[in-house]
């Protein structure tokens, strides 16, 4: 029998060389970060799709107030560089339907889908059908939580004003929306290589 433990273990070794070099490559599990470009990619097509549902009388009704607003504020003072661009931006939204945020979060969500096309193969699919479904509960479940703007609005002017990145995501959970810190984080992905 020791004669033959040389040969065996041998074969042995082939054997389990042959099949670990023909396992299926979904046995590899895609990145975390094609998973979570796969995610917040999902979440800005939710987003820009709420977008899109804005009703032409919620439209004209958000020109008039934005308009109005920096009507008012001009007449108090001069407008600062960033207002007047808000209110280019306000214009530009009665006129075509999209707001500057939209063309943003369309920017940030090419990139998302680069970076997932060149990072991925078709092997990733059940994972990213996973993570992809994922963004669609958190997105909901977002909406359900609904944080107070009362809340929300003067932790974000502080988050502004010190310009701290995930500041954005601490008010929500402190506003008491954690899944929106998770939602939230994808409309500006700087963890993105490029």
């Amino acid at each position: 029998m020791n004669g033959h433990a040389g040969p065996m273990r041998g074969l042995i070794f082939s054997l389990a060389v042959a099949v670990l070099s023909v396992l299926p490559r979904w046995a590899i599990a895609a990145s975390d970060q094609v998973l979570r470009a796969m995610y917040c990619m999902s979440v800005l097509d939710l987003e820009l799709a709420e977008s899109r549902k804005i009703s032409p009388e919620l439209r004209a009704e958000i020109v008039t107030h934005g308009v109005e607003y920096y009507r008012n504020l001009a007449r108090q003072r001069p407008l600062t560089e960033k207002e007047k661009h808000e209110l280019s931006d306000v214009q530009e939204f009665a006129r075509t339907g999209v707001s500057d945020v939209d063309r943003e979060l369309a920017r940030n969500r090419e990139r998302l889908r680069v970076y997932w096309l060149s990072n991925s193969d078709a092997d990733d699919g059940s994972a990213l059908m996973t993570a992809r479904q994922r963004a669609g509960v958190d997105f909901e479940q977002c909406k359900a939580e609904n944080p107070a703007f009362s809340c929300t609005q003067p932790c974000a002017d502080l988050c502004i004003a010190g310009n701290a990145p995930g500041c954005f995501a601490a008010c929500e959970v402190k506003c008491g929306a954690p899944t929106c810190a998770r939602t939230f984080a994808c409309f500006n992905p700087t963890w993105l290589p490029y």
